[in-house]
């Protein structure tokens, strides 16, 4: 038998075999497929790591190029005075004719050219493309400013080519004259397309509907177009244009409009409103006509262009305009062209006999009760330079593009603010200098405070003591709009 003295030895000697082998175990080298395996691991993680971090400074890079892009848009916009709003602004600024290459076709490019456009305006910068996206547009800016064109160019360009089948574009006007020049100006970039006015179709139904089906735009007032929709198809139409969008309601066509876009509402159209002075409750009626509209603002609202020299002269009374206009021509200030408005047809027809009797300057007048055509020739003689002066009423105050208009007198005060931002934006267009000169007596003072708000937004140095002046009421204002101020009769003084 073993002693307990050899278990223990036996034990402990087992114990320290086992021991070793575990050390041994430990200790025993590694295999070739596992110390190579290691290092690759190792690499794998540092290529993880740098390529993280390229990735990030990559993104890091791209978000500070989106802020410059952002910073620099945001300071040209505030620059040239444009405010955007809406969803989904992704346009970009087209700031000279030459990026617009990239944009519209070349036809269109070589008629700008030929035309002689050479700096797009600021309305032109951002509506363009904007158009050209077909996004629904509200578009607000100073006559003059080239709103004609801002529309036009990418309406064609998004057209193209002539199609059969009916017009799809519809272009609306609340005037005849500007639904005449809108024809005119259509035309000069228009190569391809057939474009037509609503005038000048047959109004048979069977001859309206064939017309119809040949024509690719066209021009209309919405009464007209209202009377004869219900004998075509509208299927085509793509796009609706509406001009002086604010004239509308004045002529009491909220109605008609809203009739209008309700017809047309169940067609993929895309809506384009453009104005000089679009009042706020004549927008909110807009934006719930449309979905998801931009809105375009240049300048403020009621903006007249900073190039237009605009001067008020105190006159007492009737007496005194006439008087004042005597001084103008002495002093050599009248510089054909020349618009005189005047607040009714039969204080036009005798300021022009009063100033026939000068004998010093060649002088006509029109207004809505004269025919069509003999309003087309005075206009056409006045473009021509036959009539130096053309007294007019307030038809023509809007959208009509007179050619290098030197001078407008407000000879009679306008009956509304919007109506003055029309009439004096009949000078200084296609960034030409203008001046505007507004004759006041004192049946007038109470809406020289208005004025002095609009002659402000406009940049021009105002009077201190205009801003003292009571604020006219609301009242008044509406009155005023609707009823001229009584005056003395022109030929009486």
């Amino acid at each position: 038998m073993l002693s307990i003295f050899q278990v223990l030895k036996n034990g402990i000697c087992t114990q320290k075999k086992k021991k070793v082998v575990v050390e041994q175990k430990v200790e025993a080298p590694k295999s070739e497929s596992e110390s190579e395996e290691q290092p690759k691991v190792v690499e794998h993680d540092f290529r993880r790591a740098r390529r993280k971090e390229s990735l990030d400074q990559i993104e890091q890079e791209m978000t500070k190029r989106r802020t410059q892009e952002i910073q620099h848009r945001n300071t040209l916009l505030k620059k040239l005075k444009i405010k955007i709003s809406g969803d989904n602004i992704n346009a970009p600024i087209l700031t000279n004719f030459a990026k617009m290459k990239n944009y519209l076709n070349q036809d269109l490019m070589n008629q700008l050219t030929k035309s002689g456009y050479q700096k797009p305006t600021p309305i032109q910068m951002v509506a363009i493309p904007i158009i050209l996206q077909k996004k629904n547009l509200i578009a607000i800016a100073p006559t003059g400013s080239g709103k004609t064109c801002a529309f036009a160019l990418p309406t064609l360009h998004n057209l193209e080519n002539h199609k059969e089948g009916g017009p799809r574009c519809l272009v609306f006007a609340p005037a005849q004259e500007l639904a005449d020049q809108l024809y005119k100006e259509f035309n000069k970039f228009n190569k391809e397309l057939k474009i037509k006015q609503i005038q000048e179709m047959n109004r048979e139904k069977q001859a309206f509907k064939q017309a119809w089906n040949h024509i690719d735009i066209l021009i209309s007032s919405p009464l007209k177009f209202l009377k004869l929709h219900k004998v075509v198809d509208l299927s085509t139409v793509e796009y609706v244009i509406m001009d002086e969008a604010d004239k509308y309601f004045e002529l009491g066509l909220l109605a008609q409009v809203k009739q209008l876009l309700r017809i047309l509402e169940s067609l993929q159209i895309t809506y384009m409103f453009f104005s000089a002075t679009l009042p706020e409750p004549v927008e909110d009626i807009y934006r719930e006509l449309l979905i998801d509209p931009i809105k375009i603002m240049i300048g403020g609202r009621n903006h007249v262009l900073s190039r237009i020299d605009q001067q008020l002269r105190y006159v007492s009374n009737e007496y005194g305009k006439i008087q004042e206009i005597k001084n103008l021509i002495n002093e050599g200030q009248m510089t054909p062209p020349v618009l005189v408005f005047v607040q009714s047809k039969t204080r036009a027809e005798a300021l022009m006999y009063e100033i026939e009797q000068l004998k010093v300057i060649r002088v006509n007048c029109i207004h809505g009760d004269m025919e069509s055509k003999t309003r087309q020739e005075i206009v056409e003689q006045f473009h021509k330079g036959t009539i130096w002066m053309l007294i007019c009423t307030d038809m023509m105050a809007r959208g009509i593009d007179f050619k290098d208009v030197q001078l407008v007198i407000n000879y009679d005060f306008p009956q509304s603010m919007i109506t003055y931002v029309h009439r004096v934006g009949r000078t200084g267009r296609a960034g030409k200098q203008g001046k505007a000169i507004t004759l006041f007596t004192d049946d007038d003072k109470s809406m020289l405070r208005s004025l002095a708000n609009v002659l402000k937004v406009s940049g021009c140095q105002v009077p201190e003591w205009l801003f003292q002046l009571p604020i006219a009421k609301k009242e008044l204002k509406k009155k005023r709009e609707r009823f001229p101020v009584k005056r003395e009769n022109i030929e009486d003084q």
